[in-house]
């Protein structure tokens, strides 16, 4: 069971790397040059508030709604997660110069 974890735990930070990354340039490409720092901090206080909540909340979950609860908001979360990002490329792709060709 140890291999396990370290496996998830493995695969949890290199999604992790990947995705701070490229989302925090998403948050700095929608904001006017001289606004890039604000972008930058709120992106970070909102993802450690985010970290930071995640934990507790779940444990509250836990006791009257079970454990398939936590996986189940996980999964909601993963398809909200999905749909935005979805959403992003859409527009994206809508507004690159090489889509009006």
């Amino acid at each position: 069971m140890p291999a396990i974890a370290l496996l998830g735990a493995a695969l949890t930070g290199f999604g992790y790397s990947l995705a701070f990354p490229a989302l925090c340039l998403e948050a700095v490409r929608r904001v006017p040059p001289q606004s890039r720092g604000s972008a930058i901090g709120a992106y970070v206080v909102c993802l450690d508030f985010s970290l930071a909540s995640a934990g507790p909340v779940a444990g509250l979950m836990v006791a009257p709604l079970g454990y398939s609860a936590i996986y189940l908001m996980g999964a909601a979360c993963a398809a909200l997660a999905a749909m935005l990002t979805i959403g992003l490329l859409t527009e994206a792709t809508a507004a690159s110069p090489r889509a009006a060709r």
